[in-house]
């Protein structure tokens, strides 16, 4: 299994344990983004920003998603 796969399969493993995990939502966005899996990024990156709300790294998850967007 590839590098992306395995990191994909331990976000979702530590989904399990940790539903609002913004760090595990951030890295499947990305993983969406370097795999070209558009919809991943499209369903994870809201969840990342929704999730860093409040934390001191919001604006920090706001600018990555803004830029793997554009």
């Amino acid at each position: 299994i590839n590098e992306f796969a395995e990191a994909e399969i331990c976000s979702y493993r530590g989904l399990e344990k940790e539903p609002h995990n913004y760090e595990l939502y951030l890295n499947l966005a990305q993983i969406g983004y370097m795999t070209g899996a558009v919809g991943k990024l499209e369903k994870y990156a809201p969840l990342a920003i929704e999730y860093s709300k409040g934390t001191p790294d919001e604006e920090y998850v706001r600018n990555i998603i803004g830029e793997l967007k554009s």
